[in-house]
């Protein structure tokens, strides 16, 4: 809590960014563990999730990142709630900063296996097209060892 109630400059961002990395290496520990999963993802979207459209890009990738270890669970949890979770990371395609781009592309892949139908249905043509643009665009600027 004194995170989120803490000014601005007193947040220290490398500590929740650790929080975001814990919970998503607990996934495997709490699969199966009803309860642990409920609270997890409670976390998530309380934490993470508005995370995505904060100005710290490391807490930006992380939360990516901590929410696609969990999407076979928030994909069970609610099909609106992913398909939200699903254009916040497409949104986050087109951040300023690399690594956040990196991360969104990892996280959408991912979370694109496991969303149903209802929920991947919300990222549209358009979305999906700008998508695809950004990821060709990511692997250029990184570049391909295979080339």
């Amino acid at each position: 809590q004194s995170y989120a109630n803490a000014d601005a400059d007193q947040k220290q961002h490398g500590v929740k960014e650790g929080v975001l990395f814990a919970l998503g290496s607990l996934c495997s520990v709490v699969a199966g563990r009803t309860k642990q999963v409920s609270k997890a993802i409670e976390l998530l979207l309380t934490h993470a999730l508005p995370d995505l459209s904060r100005p710290v890009p490391n807490l930006r990738a992380a939360a990516l990142w901590a929410l696609s270890v969990y999407r076979r669970q928030l994909a069970s949890y609610s099909q609106e709630t992913y398909g939200d979770i699903l254009l916040k990371t497409a949104g986050c395609l087109f951040d300023v900063e690399l690594p956040v781009r990196y991360a969104a592309c990892s996280a959408l892949r991912a979370m694109l296996e496991r969303a149903p139908p209802e929920s991947a249905s919300r990222l549209t043509e358009d979305t999906l097209r700008g998508a695809v643009q950004q990821i060709l665009g990511l692997i250029e600027s990184v570049g391909n060892d295979e080339t």
